[in-house]
């Protein structure tokens, strides 16, 4: 190799170097074994000391490890692009959200390694679960207003219908005392316009 061609090599390696290790994404490579032999830089806490060699699988939550662990095997298997979306957890057990992209690298033609291209979805996570309960909080107070609307109808129709017989019993009638009592139970009863407020208080 001239001396030219040498240094030509040489930027292209360190152009290339540059690119991968400040891309915004986390790029890992992982062997059939699940190790990771290449990571472009360190996250959400682990040094490169601790991801190096280790099983991919060993920082991903428990509930999707098997998921992930899935996908490599049908990435090795097919050769195929396979998508997924997984939480790892940080040193301190703290949840991060990852959308993952995996494809093959190729060796004479075989699928050698696998690469993961892994962006941190973490905030999008949190700010699509506020708006399932913000969403899921609306839904529950409007059904509560209707409830609402519906008792309080049927307490002016109770109401209405005690008067009539207060009237009718008159104030020398036996069961005039237990008229009176049930009427005034009746205009003690709130009205279900309160039930509804903490709903629509918790809302954001």
């Amino acid at each position: 190799m001239n001396a030219r061609a040498e240094l030509a090599l040489r930027a292209s390696e360190t152009e290339w170097r540059s690119v991968v290790e400040n891309a915004p994404d986390l790029i890992s490579i992982v062997d059939r074994d699940h190790r990771v032999r290449f990571m472009n830089r360190t996250a959400i806490g682990y040094t490169m000391a601790q991801v190096l060699g280790a099983r991919g699988e060993q920082f991903v939550d428990t509930e999707d490890a098997k998921g992930l662990s899935r996908a490599i095997d049908f990435v090795f298997e097919t050769g195929e692009i396979r998508s997924i979306k997984c939480r790892a957890r940080g040193p301190g057990g703290e949840e991060h959200w990852f959308t993952s992209r995996l494809g093959p690298t190729l060796k004479s033609g075989e699928v050698d390694r696998v690469i993961l291209i892994s962006a941190d979805t973490t905030d999008a996570n949190k700010m699509e679960e506020l708006l399932r309960r913000s969403q899921k909080m609306q839904v529950i107070g409007e059904l509560t207003g209707g409830i609402s609307h519906h008792f309080n109808n049927y307490l002016t129709v109770i109401l209405g219908n005690l008067d009539l017989l207060s009237a009718k019993l008159g104030p020398d009638h036996a069961q005039q005392r237990l008229a009176t009592k049930a009427l005034e139970a009746a205009n003690r009863a709130p009205r279900s316009r309160n039930v509804c407020s903490p709903m629509r208080a918790s809302r954001p």
